[in-house]
């Protein structure tokens, strides 16, 4: 998960759920890679959305660690947290 692949990114991922269908889930968690600005940023993305978190509000929750320095690198580094402090 430190070290993001060189290639198989796609430039659009739709997600569509109905309560019709046989893998319908209440709550979705997904990990995905992210390649920017034709390779020079790379990201990790894990994402929880919750359509009906509570009463009825949905939910998304994203977790992400960048790297905007074109390494493939994104392992975490303490010494270069910027928030919170």
């Amino acid at each position: 998960m430190n070290v993001a692949p060189e290639d198989g990114y796609q430039s659009k991922i739709v997600l569509s759920y109905k309560k019709e269908n046989e893998n319908y889930a209440s709550k979705v968690k997904k990990k995905y890679y992210l390649k920017s600005k034709n390779g020079h940023s790379y990201a990790h993305l894990e994402m929880d959305i919750r359509p009906f978190f509570n009463d009825n509000v949905a939910a998304i929750r994203m977790i992400y660690w960048l790297n905007p320095n074109g390494s493939r690198n994104l392992q975490y580094d303490p010494q270069k947290r910027i928030w919170p402090q």
